[in-house]
């Protein structure tokens, strides 16, 4: 007969050592030792302290387990036996139960360094990279954004304060409904945010119409021939996409200012040029950003000089 009066110990574990569950059937996991003596053979679980209900049973592990009803914490607990009777100290896990599934997070909310164009706050932008969205959700939970077009587009931890914030990739240049799902820490998945709706415009825009020198700006014999003595206060016109910006630029003295397509696309600008002959051409730059390729050329002459006439001539005929 071998003497063992050691009992053995014990380490219990709930779902790994998980802090929370979102469902109330569970995994209790075992590690015991009897070191050299005559080896465990038998556990009991149980969801109460004094162990009522529960029976001895073959050494399992892990072993699926029922934990009592109810929200918050739980604790199972567990003690096993060697084959000489030695009973081990109770190792008593616990883990939250949290079923209820968590509001949806905040619309996110795109940064106005990445909202490009004539607006930082209108959410139409040019960039396919590197959008920042940000919002709110429970401490801890996970983050998703999500596009109707492009599908899940990457996930990140709220802080504890429940701040969030991610940097995504949107490569379809088209409207997007952005939204954000939050799966908090016990693992229940929110309904989907408000949509945010994101314009991605990545098409430049096509050249504006040639620019127009105002008739009444245009002096000298014709008011039709491009040719002035006018140097400031030179009005000129043209049509691009209705709120775009043009920008007039002349070969000679460079860019010379910008102006606000009105809602028809029309726009009219004053600049001033210097005495040369300038070539005149007109960009825009849509809402989103995205800058197009030059207008045709304008070809305006400059002209502040005054010719000196010639010297008279009298007629032969006259030169009695």
């Amino acid at each position: 007969i071998v003497y063992d009066g050691t009992a053995p110990t014990l380490t219990a574990q709930i779902n790994g050592g998980a802090q929370y569950a979102n469902n109330p059937n569970v995994t209790v996991s075992l590690v015991a030792s009897d070191g050299a003596g005559s080896g465990v053979q038998q556990m009991m679980l149980s969801n109460d302290a004094g162990f009522a209900g529960g029976a001895w049973e073959a050494l399992s592990t892990p072993r699926a387990w029922t934990l009592a009803t109810g929200e918050g914490l739980k604790t199972v607990y567990v003690k096993v036996r060697d084959a000489a009777g030695n009973v081990s100290g109770v190792s008593a896990p616990t883990i939250t139960v949290d079923t209820q599934v968590p509001a949806a997070p905040s619309t996110p909310d795109l940064a106005a360094a990445d909202d490009t164009g004539l607006s930082s706050t209108d959410n139409i932008t040019k960039n396919t990279t590197g959008l920042t969205f940000s919002g709110t959700a429970e401490a801890s939970a996970l983050v998703t954004l999500h596009s109707n077009l492009d599908g899940a587009r990457g996930s990140t931890t709220a802080s504890v304060g429940g701040t969030w914030s991610i940097d995504v990739s949107l490569p379809t240049s088209s409207t997007h409904l952005v939204t954000a799902t939050q799966t908090d820490v016990a693992g229940n998945l929110s309904a989907a945010s408000g949509a945010l709706t994101l314009v991605v415009d990545t098409m430049a825009a096509a050249p504006p119409s040639t620019a127009d020198l105002a008739a009444a700006d245009d002096t000298g014999l014709s008011s039709t021939d491009n040719i002035t003595k006018s140097t400031t206060a030179l009005t000129f016109s043209g049509t691009s996409d209705a709120g775009a910006t043009a920008t007039l630029t002349s070969n000679v003295d460079g860019v010379l200012g910008s102006a606000t397509a009105n809602g028809s696309g029309a726009w009219s600008i004053d600049v001033s040029l210097s005495a040369a002959t300038h070539s005149i051409t007109a960009t825009q730059t849509d809402v989103a950003g995205n800058v197009s390729a030059p207008s045709s050329a304008l070809t305006v002459v400059v002209d502040t000089t005054a010719a000196a006439p010639g010297t008279p001539d009298l007629a032969a005929a006259d030169d009695t």
